[in-house]
């Protein structure tokens, strides 16, 4: 089963699409930051196929040895992009929304999303769950509402945001935020796969 998903995450491989794609995000997400905004940090996170390439290094340490180094190489190269094209369009969303770097700083979801909370870490958890379910069972329609839940593509739009404004709290915070959701749906996709796998072998031997 790990395989045949991972066949068909193809569209998660660092091509020249996919990185586009995260590099939008980037962008999306630097505006509603700095704005304060929160439905355009939300469409940022729905243009994100952030949430795939995750899966497919579980995939990998349990299954499959090349979607280990095929969903590291997808992660490292989109969600560079999304930091460098956050930091690239940050100076441009202080210009046109009138926000200052002071401002940016205490702004709301800036704060928000650059703290590592217990509520935070439970719903990337559920959430994490939930994307599995989803992924195995090829609703992948439903997988946006799965980003929406996690703080993958804020967390890591606020690194270039940090970078840009000369921030350190929100680069080291954003950078932190991001670390904590991705281990979430490492250990969420890991545990569902091998629950999954325990109940198939059960009912095999039944």
């Amino acid at each position: 089963m790990g395989r045949d998903w991972c066949n068909d995450a193809s569209g998660t491989n660092p091509s020249f699409n996919f990185i586009a794609l995260m590099g939008v995000s980037g962008a999306v997400a630097a505006f509603g930051i700095v704005s304060d905004t929160i439905h355009i940090v939300i469409g940022a996170m729905l243009i994100a196929p952030g949430f795939e390439p995750l899966l497919r290094v579980i995939f990998g340490v349990l299954d499959d040895r090349h979607s280990v180094t095929a969903g590291l190489r997808a992660n490292a190269y989109g969600y560079l992009a999304l930091a460098a094209s956050a930091a690239v369009a940050t100076p441009v969303a202080l210009l046109v929304s009138g926000t200052t770097v002071d401002q940016l700083a205490a702004g709301y979801w800036a704060n928000y999303w650059s703290r590592i909370e217990a509520s935070g870490i439970a719903t990337s958890l559920v959430a994490g769950f939930a994307g599995w379910i989803i992924v195995s069972s090829r609703m992948k329609v439903l997988g946006t509402g799965v980003m929406v839940a996690l703080a993958l593509i804020p967390a890591m739009a606020l690194v270039g945001i940090g970078l840009a404004t000369g921030l350190p709290h929100l680069m080291l915070g954003g950078a932190s935020r991001w670390v904590a959701e991705v281990l979430c749906v490492l250990v969420s996709g890991g545990l569902i796969i091998l629950f999954k796998r325990k109940l198939m072998y059960r009912g095999a031997s039944d």
